[in-house]
């Protein structure tokens, strides 16, 4: 696998931005050069996404948001592109720190994607064969994302330090690595329409848990990376009320009581936010299975995600019992639906 970065497009939005900010439409040459560019065609495709944030844009809201960059409000009947204009307008006041940063990135890109790539492979069953690009933009929304093999980073985001670039660039690769060896282990299935949404979602936990708590941060320590919501982890109530919820869902599914489009429009509700019920519920229960089994836990339920629901509540058991801990348990009948 060959990491590189690229960084076209971040330049030109730079520039573009350093116009907007005197009160200057920006340049439609470059603008068009911009949106021609694969990170912006990818944007399109990331925020489209029917499990993510839905939001029902084309190329052309895109350009009509940047050609009034220059302006304090932005009018649409999409909320989406509304809050997309006022997020990158709030680069302005840092512009010059971001691109200080960004200075020091292309000098260092390569420690940063080894030291990626070093992050990535302890949790990972198998080399990954294919070559990613990162592309660095502002992305008016996200901190980071994937379509496809390529991943695309929000600069401010990252910007924190060249640590934080290589955890969240590690955080994305695993995503796609890992959805490679769910399609092949659990979604080539045969698999009737209810029990793939439920793979599915199992797969959204276990990737978003062990890409969040093992890959992005420091399972030794029980520190998530690449985010600083540290409150999250000690918000019992919250974390109980969203397992009972996936729980919920599961079921449901399992049942044939839920129906594609009611199933995409709870998955949108919670990946909208950082620690929605997905993102917090994956990260509780990878941190069950790595604290009983530690890294090989962790290998065996990527090597088989059939197994995870299972493999939890194992772990969950176990800490209960030996360790007093209070970890709530799937529905047992979650346990063996993907049993063969």
């Amino acid at each position: 696998m060959k990491v590189r970065f690229d960084f076209k497009a971040i330049d030109l939005m730079i520039e573009m931005f350093h116009d907007a900010k005197k009160g200057t439409v920006v340049n439609r040459d470059m603008l068009d050069r911009l949106l021609s560019h694969d990170a912006l065609i990818q944007m399109i495709k990331h925020y489209n996404r029917p499990e993510g944030l839905n939001a029902h844009i084309v190329m052309k809201d895109l350009k009509n948001v940047f050609l009034n960059l220059n302006k304090k409000k932005f009018f649409s009947e999409n909320d989406f592109l509304i809050e997309f204009h006022r997020n990158l307008r709030s680069k302005f006041d840092v512009l010059e720190e971001l691109e200080d940063f960004l200075r020091h990135l292309k000098e260092k890109q390569e420690e940063v994607t080894n030291f990626a790539q070093k992050k990535l492979q302890r949790f990972l069953p198998q080399e990954i064969d294919f070559n990613p690009r990162i592309f660095i933009v502002f992305t008016g929304y996200s901190g980071g994302y994937f379509v496809g093999n390529d991943i695309t980073l929000d600069l401010e985001h990252i910007s924190k330090s060249l640590d934080k670039v290589a955890s969240t660039i590690a955080h994305e690769l695993h995503h796609i690595a890992f959805n490679g060896i769910l399609e092949s282990k659990l979604l080539s299935r045969q698999l009737p329409a209810n029990k793939y949404l439920l793979a599915e979602l199992v797969g959204g936990l276990m990737g978003e848990g062990i890409a969040y708590y093992c890959v992005g941060g420091d399972p030794e320590t029980g520190h998530v990376g690449y985010e600083d919501t540290s409150n999250y982890q000690n918000d019992l109530k919250k974390w109980k009320s969203y397992f009972t919820e996936v729980n919920a869902v599961m079921l449901k599914l399992l049942n044939n009581e839920l129906n594609t489009k009611e199933f995409f429009e709870w998955v949108s509700k919670h990946m909208s936010k950082t620690f929605g019920a997905i993102n917090m519920v994956g990260i509780k229960t990878v941190e069950a299975v790595y604290r009983t089994k530690g890294d090989k836990g962790i290998l065996e339920v990527i090597a088989d995600p059939a197994v995870y629901i299972r493999e939890y509540n194992n772990a969950a058991t176990y800490l209960n019992d030996v360790e007093k801990a209070n970890y709530p348990l799937f529905n047992h009948c979650l346990e063996v639906v993907f049993a063969q």
